[in-house]
């Protein structure tokens, strides 16, 4: 019977909590989801580029740290620096592969910002250029 009354009480609070709140940009104009894309852009490429850098930095680390711990002449390791050295170089590397998918974010975030401030906008279009720009209509289908 506890076991049954603590599942009620964890549903209902789950129930009544709704989960995250996400970004809701309910009635707003072209121009302010343009900033509001754009901030977010700015943003993520910042910290894309910070996990780039420390990820970057903590493999030189772990490389140089791993590198005093070898007696080149004789290929011996003692061990302990090697081991400090090897995390280290793995959380850099592991750090400056997850810059990769924030960053590829942020570009998506970019183009998203730059449609909504084509919206509205009437050019002439020609179709011999490569470069050139049509309008098209979508659907976008939720499950």
């Amino acid at each position: 019977m506890k076991k049954l009354t603590l599942f009620i009480i964890i549903m209902l609070i789950v129930q009544a909590t709704r989960s995250q709140v996400a970004d809701s940009v309910v009635t707003e104009t072209n121009q302010e989801m343009y900033e509001f894309l754009m901030t977010r852009h700015q943003k993520q490429k910042k910290t894309g580029f910070i996990l780039l850098g420390s990820g970057l930095v903590a493999t030189g680390v772990g490389i140089l740290i791993a590198a005093n711990d070898t007696d080149w002449l004789n290929d011996e390791y003692s061990g302990s620096q090697f081991t400090a050295g090897a995390i280290i170089y793995s959380a850099g590397v592991l750090t400056a592969l997850s810059s990769i998918p924030v960053l590829i974010i942020a570009s998506g975030n970019k183009k998203k910002a730059q449609i909504y401030a084509q919206i509205g906008q009437h050019r002439i279009i020609d179709y011999r250029l490569n470069y050139s720009k049509a309008v098209a209509l979508g659907v976008k289908i939720q499950f």
